[in-house]
C-alpha cells in the first residue's frame, strides 16, 4: 500500500495541468481496457451460444430456475 500512497503523493505534487493530463491518460487507458474486457466476454458468450451451452427464456422462467 505504501507504493500506492507514494504514487498519490507524487501526483499531488504535480501541477494541476499535469494532473489533468494524467487523468485524461488514465481514463483513456481504463476505457480501452474495459472495451477489451467486454470484447472478450462477447467472444466467450458467442462461443458458448454456438456450442449450445446457453438457454433462452423469459425473466420469470430464469427466476423460477434460480429459485429451485
Amino acid at each position: 500500500m505504501t507504493e500506492f500512497n507514494d504514487l498519490v503523493e507524487k501526483i499531488s505534487d504535480m501541477s494541476i495541468a499535469n494532473q489533468a493530463i494524467l487523468i485524461d491518460i488514465i481514463n483513456k487507458r481504463f476505457h480501452e481496457a474495459r472495451r477489451e474486457q467486454i470484447r472478450q466476454e462477447i467472444i466467450l458468450g458467442r462461443d458458448e451460444y454456438l456450442q449450445g451451452k446457453t438457454k433462452s427464456g423469459s425473466v420469470s422462467q430464469l427466476m423460477d430456475e434460480i429459485m429451485q
